[in-house]
């Protein structure tokens, strides 16, 4: 976890972040203001490669879904893990 009072400091010198404890980063939060910290919107892992291969995949699972077939469904829990740890 990125400390607002390090970055302040100069003890941590700049952070690229994406992925916040409450999203959305609430519009009076000191990062937003920060010149040494840049933030995304939970976009930091694409790149066109993976945008470009992804994009087919993602359209052929919304079109399924609309038309009442879903694909790639994951249907077993030991591939869902729990998002809070137990």
């Amino acid at each position: 976890m990125v400390s607002a009072n390090a970055l302040r400091s100069g003890h941590l010198g700049g952070a690229g972040l994406d992925v916040f404890d409450r999203e959305p980063l609430p519009a009076d939060h000191p990062f937003r203001s920060m010149d040494n910290v840049v933030v995304t919107p939970h976009v930091g892992y694409v790149t066109e490669q993976l945008f470009r291969a992804n994009w087919k995949l993602m359209a052929e699972d919304v079109a399924a879904y609309l038309a009442g077939a879903p694909v790639r469904v994951v249907t077993d829990q030991a591939d869902c893990p729990p998002m809070v740890p137990q």
